[in-house]
């Protein structure tokens, strides 16, 4: 249970967060130290997109709502995309509350359901 990242594609275009079960904002944060370590080890001139599969996570947590702001400030200048995979309609909800706190990134989130959504959306991106 919990939060973990990795890359989701051998070259380097994007990052899979895989939230599993209940878990917590302080693991969320947690998992930034391993992906700036990974962005250090592995430098790249492209956009780096990230891809977050909530599709076996349990509830969203109180305090990630709370805490909404501090996530809008964690990015870098070579983000991409933001597609959030396989939310429910709970989280959607609370996704449409927390919009106006996420200016920065509203611009770069997709939601879709499956895998293979965020997928094209990445090869489509590569091709343009």
């Amino acid at each position: 249970m919990g939060v973990s990242v990795r890359w989701f594609n051998g070259e380097q275009h994007a990052m899979l967060y895989t939230f599993t079960g209940n878990w917590t904002v302080e693991e969320l944060l947690g998992v930034e130290e391993a992906v700036l370590e990974m962005q250090g080890n592995h430098p790249t001139p492209h956009d780096i997109n990230v891809v977050v599969d909530m599709r076996n996570s349990g509830d969203v947590p109180g305090a990630f709502i709370r805490r909404v702001r501090q996530f809008n400030g964690m990015h870098t200048h070579n983000d991409g995309y933001i597609i959030v995979v396989g939310i429910g309609r709970a989280e959607q909800y609370l996704f449409n509350l927390i919009n106006p706190f996420l200016s920065n990134l509203m611009p770069k989130i997709r939601l879709v359901e499956t895998l293979s959504e965020a997928e094209q959306i990445l090869q489509t991106k590569q091709t343009s």
